[in-house]
């Protein structure tokens, strides 16, 4: 399912929740949260950047098996976009799905590592993430917890929107909302 909201997607920042709050967006294979949406969340959760960056680091001579995996990062409440709504529940879903390839590639890694995020939240067992993502996940009663987003693949890797949207509806195990300005 797929539902759509006008308005920006950090404000799920400010919304009070019990369960985990998962934030998804897509990202290159080699570190560098430099424009768009891995931009901001570079700027408000530094913390998590440092996570994801030195993840990445370790497969700096093979970015490529990354590539249909998802990272699931937590937040600390040292950083500047912490709020106490959703606290250290709110967690930022890496979807690996570039390492220069085109958009046919970036598609199929979408597709791919969506079914990893699924089987994540499925089995409230991160894989290849933090610890203490784990803990948070245990709080998922149900598989249908929201996936928040933006129009993932449309910006910075030219992906048109609605070639993105069937890979999303295709993902019927999962529930995405998705943020447009």
């Amino acid at each position: 399912m797929v539902k759509y909201i006008n308005g920006d997607v950090f404000a799920i920042l400010n919304e009070k929740s019990n369960l985990p709050v998962i934030l998804a967006h897509s990202c290159n294979c080699f570190g560098s949260w430099g424009g768009g949406i891995a931009f901001a969340l570079k700027q408000k959760f530094p913390s998590s950047y440092t996570l994801y960056r030195d993840y990445c680091v370790r497969f700096q001579d093979k970015p490529q098996e990354l590539l249909g995996k998802c990272l699931l990062l937590p937040v600390s409440k040292t950083d500047p976009g912490f709020t106490s709504a959703v606290g250290d529940k709110f967690l930022i879903a890496c979807l690996f799905t570039s390492a220069s390839g085109g958009k046919e590639e970036i598609l199929k890694y979408t597709d791919v590592s969506l079914t990893h995020l699924g089987k994540i939240i499925q089995y409230k067992k991160s894989e290849i993430g933090v610890p203490s993502v784990d803990d948070i996940l245990q709080y998922i009663k149900t598989d249908a917890v929201p996936i928040y987003m933006p129009k993932i693949n449309s910006g910075i890797f030219g992906v048109p929107w609605p070639n993105t949207e069937k890979i999303l509806e295709n993902h019927d195990d999962l529930k995405f909302i998705v943020y447009s300005i």
